[in-house]
């Protein structure tokens, strides 16, 4: 029998995490990483609780539930069941049961344009200005894994790449296999850039098939994300005074290892 990879999936929200877990999970020899060591038991009590949120909360006050719940779940399913937007921290349950990881990057600022229009997991309300919204507290989930309360929603991605980069230290050394993925290289081929991702993951030849739709309503289709983001349509969404906030707000040295650089705000209107 062919010896079949477990490939963990780290990235923050918006970086194409949900196609390439699919595209991971139908692919033969691969599979997505589970929570080992974990009985399906020790989460009854979760979803009781769950169920019980459910039905008798509802509005806002359902969803501010939900996510503690969830937030309890994240702390008993160990550090491979992570969520795959946290900050992941290293242990050696990774190299226990074999678990290769794969993180996804984006572009800073095309990030955060995708995460005004798609804010996941946000918990205060809704901002309808994009330059309201890079300025605007953002209250993480407990499995985030990083500050309660962040002073923009930019702070996330310093964060989150820089605990990539120090997990990434960390596991090489204690014998884990990682690997890192561009979101922009991803659109432009899922099949062949997840491919080239996953081979120093794994050791035999793997093959990955692009998804056929959008894995979100109202997603671009294949053709339109590849002029899209091939021509950094994005720009459109930025102004001077939006691309002087995000520089003060990532950390470049960083950005670099990835192959992002600084935007000029002299570039850009407003």
């Amino acid at each position: 029998m062919a010896e079949l990879y477990q490939i963990k999936v780290f990235g923050e929200r918006n970086t194409a995490t949900r196609a390439v877990i699919r595209m991971i999970d139908a692919a033969d020899g691969l599979r997505g990483a589970g929570r080992p060591g974990v009985r399906r038991a020790d989460l009854a009590p979760l979803r009781e609780m769950s169920e019980q949120v459910l039905g008798v909360m509802n509005g806002p006050w359902r969803r501010v539930y939900r996510e503690a719940v969830n937030d309890l779940k994240d702390a008993r399913v160990g550090p491979v069941g992570a969520w795959k937007h946290s900050a992941p921290r290293y242990h050696a349950d990774f190299r226990t049961y074999d678990v290769r990881v794969l993180f996804t990057v984006r572009n800073p600022y095309s990030w955060i344009l995708s995460l005004f229009k798609r804010p996941y997991h946000f918990l205060g309300p809704r901002q309808t200005e994009f330059e309201t919204f890079l300025r605007f507290p953002w209250m993480t989930m407990g499995r985030d894994h990083v500050d309660k309360v962040l002073m923009s929603p930019m702070d996330l991605w310093s964060k989150k790449l820089g605990a990539y980069q120090s997990f990434e230290a960390e596991a090489l050394a204690q014998g884990t296999r990682v690997s890192t993925m561009r979101f922009e290289d991803f659109v432009q081929d899922p099949a062949l850039h997840l491919g080239e991702a996953l081979k120093p993951l794994v050791d035999v030849p793997v093959q990955v098939e692009e998804l056929a739709s959008p894995t979100k309503k109202g997603g671009l289709a294949a053709a339109e994300r590849r002029s899209y983001y091939g021509s950094e349509g994005w720009r459109s969404g930025l102004s001077a005074s939006s691309v002087a906030f995000i520089n003060e707000r990532v950390n470049w040295d960083i950005a670099a290892r990835y192959g992002y650089a600084r935007l000029d705000p002299s570039d850009f209107d407003g």
